[in-house]
């Protein structure tokens, strides 16, 4: 396998692991450094640029188009796909994810009082602030 495909291959299996965060590995550390090896390697022999510039681009573009994503696009990468392990919830999970977004509701709907006044709540905010408050 030639050297550049090679290169490739773990360029994209590093934005995978990044991108999944399936395992233990510091994806972002091992990203970081190809890149950062990959540009002082030009740095310190610019005609090596000249000689590969399309082994470099072929590089250097899943790199650029991910940090591209990083900072414009960073919910892109938060998703399970197909190839990962589902996480299988038990009850109390269920029980502390509803009561956390049950929490969240009601702080959003304190702060529409805070911001708007009691008359802003439409009739199902009410409705949920008065459950809150019998329980």
């Amino acid at each position: 396998m030639p050297a550049w495909l090679f290169g490739l291959l773990y360029i994209i299996y590093t934005i995978y692991g990044m991108k999944e965060r399936n395992d233990t590995i510091g994806h972002e550390a091992h990203f970081g450094g190809a890149l950062v090896g990959m540009l002082m390697a030009i740095i310190l022999n610019p005609s090596a640029l000249m000689e590969n510039y399309i082994i470099i681009a072929l590089l250097m573009i899943p790199c650029i188009g991910f940090l591209y994503i990083v900072v414009k696009m960073p919910h892109v990468l938060i998703f399970n796909s197909f190839f990962t392990k589902k996480k299988t919830y038990t009850i109390e999970d269920k029980y502390n994810e509803e009561r956390v977004n049950k929490q969240i509701e009601i702080d959003r709907i304190l702060e529409k009082i805070s911001d708007k006044g009691i008359d802003s709540l439409t009739t199902k905010e009410r409705r949920t602030l008065e459950e809150y408050s019998k329980s």
